[in-house]
């Protein structure tokens, strides 16, 4: 999908590299802006490509930079992983979507925007447990979204339609138990 046309400005795009010079910030944005006039278009691989070429940027500035606005680059940051997942799912990789959620959550375990896609990754890849966890931790900051009411209405039938729910429990438990030397 290469969308070059009457309604895409590659001037506007072109002109944001060359502009504020010194601004990296601007340009990591404009590869996200990039990246989701793509997504709309349904060009997934290219839109996670500059979501990707972002992300990147984003690692070296945090690394060399110092007294950077670290609350603009923790959002961007977020918002580039969430959009990465977003792609993931658009192209069924439920694996790379739970990675790219849990990147987010190991910084901001309470990310209901996180948290809720990831448990969707989890019931595509049914691993309804996990699903379960995400979604009830999410309840608890959101409690009357219907959305994730109605999913751990599904993953709940689901663990009872499995019968090895226990099982399944057991060896998410013994998975996470430190070993004694």
């Amino acid at each position: 999908c290469w969308v070059l046309g009457n309604d895409y400005d590659v001037n506007k795009f072109m002109d944001c590299f060359s502009k504020m010079e010194g601004s990296r910030l601007y340009k990591i944005k404009c590869l996200k802006d990039q990246g989701n006039y793509l997504f709309t278009k349904e060009c997934y691989l290219e839109a996670m490509s500059r979501y990707g070429n972002a992300c990147q940027i984003l690692c070296f500035m945090v690394e060399v930079m110092e007294g950077f606005d670290s609350k603009a680059f923790s959002d961007l940051g977020i918002s580039l992983n969430l959009n990465l997942a977003a792609c993931a799912l658009k192209q069924s990789e439920y694996e790379n979507e739970k990675i790219f959620c849990s990147l987010v959550l190991n910084f901001f375990p309470n990310n209901v925007k996180a948290l809720f896609p990831r448990a969707l990754a989890f019931m595509k890849l049914k691993m309804y447990l996990e699903a379960k966890y995400d979604l009830e931790k999410a309840l608890l900051s959101q409690p009357k979204n219907l959305d994730i009411l109605r999913e751990l209405e599904v993953v709940n039938g689901e663990l009872k339609i499995n019968c090895n729910g226990k099982s399944q429990l057991n060896a998410v438990v013994a998975s996470k138990m430190v070993p004694m030397v």
